[in-house]
């Protein structure tokens, strides 16, 4: 996957091609991996995990395409990307002490 694709990127963006295909061949990689590991363990993807893996996704294009990524921007990034993750620990503790105490 990511061959092709920078077969086809690099002759029109150059090297931003290539990271933007290294990107989707990861992203894709991970998703199967979500996929093959939620089918073993039964884990439950909700929202926040879903807004976490599109602000990262979103920061990653915005740094790859800007010749300059301001630094205000990038911290609004980060600290939405750290409350999501926050939060999402925070509901898988819930879930965990539940199930313990469940048993």
């Amino acid at each position: 996957m990511n061959i092709a694709l920078s077969f086809l990127l690099i002759p029109f963006i150059g090297i931003i091609g290539a990271s933007i295909a290294t990107l989707i061949g990861f992203l894709i990689t991970w998703l199967l991996r979500m996929k093959q590991t939620r089918f073993f363990h039964q884990m439950q993807a909700k929202t926040l995990f879903w807004c976490s893996l599109a602000i990262l996704f979103i920061q990653s294009i915005y740094v790859s395409l800007s010749d300059v990524p301001n630094i205000v921007i990038q911290l609004g990034f980060a600290l939405m990307l750290i409350t999501c993750q926050l939060l999402l620990a925070k509901k898988m503790m819930r879930a965990k002490n539940a199930r313990r105490l469940a048993k």
